[in-house]
């Protein structure tokens, strides 16, 4: 993450535990979108460097090939946060959520996954996310990712004071569905702090089994002096 003057840089990577060296290919891939984006207020083009970068970042991690894992890969969340926008750059499955003042939460971001396939064909959501093979992403980087694949783009416009939530799908997993999450979020203290929300949200998926790397980023709207936090990533 990046602060800088009237804006925040946040970025999370998520390694493919079915690959060699995940963690390795996950901070590479972070470090390298923050550095190009810390600028603040990037283009699009800022956008498309970045993630060019982590790809190249990604692919240059050195590894031991080993017989049963993939080459290091990683899923990948840019966020560029303003006083009044938020701008995203999602691709696999670490998702982004707005928080209203109201405790209404909203997801921004679409899961490159196999159950989202599947439900946008007419598969019931129950169904997919039942299936063994729904949380298997389709698209992500690597070596052996298609080059051609591009990040999906987000844009929100300024709509007033509000909170935004990036989280790995070690939290997702967890409360999948935005009342689920806002359930969660209600639990807290009525004044949480962003760091103490990032913690909380850390420890909750945690207590539920804690499977999967586990990241949360939260980040206030106005933006206000260290409101913005990410705890260190837990296993």
């Amino acid at each position: 993450m990046v602060v800088g003057e009237g804006f925040v840089v946040a970025v999370v990577c998520d390694g493919v535990s079915t690959t060699v060296v995940p963690e390795q290919a996950s901070q590479a891939a972070a470090d390298a979108a923050a550095a190009v984006l810390a600028a603040g207020a990037p283009s699009q083009a800022d956008f498309d460097a970045a993630f060019d970068a982590a790809r190249s970042a990604v692919l240059a991690v050195e590894f031991q090939p080993h017989a049963d894992l993939g080459p290091p890969s990683c899923t990948y969340l840019a966020a560029v946060v303003t006083g009044s926008s938020v701008r995203l750059s999602a691709f696999g499955d670490c998702r982004a959520y707005w928080v209203a003042p109201s405790g209404e939460v909203e997801q921004l971001t679409v899961d490159d996954s196999w159950a989202t396939h599947q439900i946008a064909a007419g598969m019931a959501p129950a169904q997919a996310y039942t299936d063994n093979r729904a949380h298997a992403i389709t698209r992500w980087l690597g070596a052996d990712a298609d080059p051609e694949w591009r990040p999906a783009a987000v844009e929100l416009p300024p709509r007033g004071p509000g909170r935004l939530l990036l989280v790995s799908d070690g939290v997702w997993n967890y409360a999948a569905e935005p009342h689920q999450l806002a359930a969660v979020l209600r639990a807290g203290p009525e004044r949480e702090r962003p760091l103490e929300l990032a913690r909380r949200l850390v420890e909750f998926a945690n207590a539920q089994g804690g499977a999967d790397n586990i990241t949360a980023v939260v980040v206030d709207l106005p933006l206000q002096p260290g409101d913005a936090a990410r705890p260190p990533e837990a296993p």
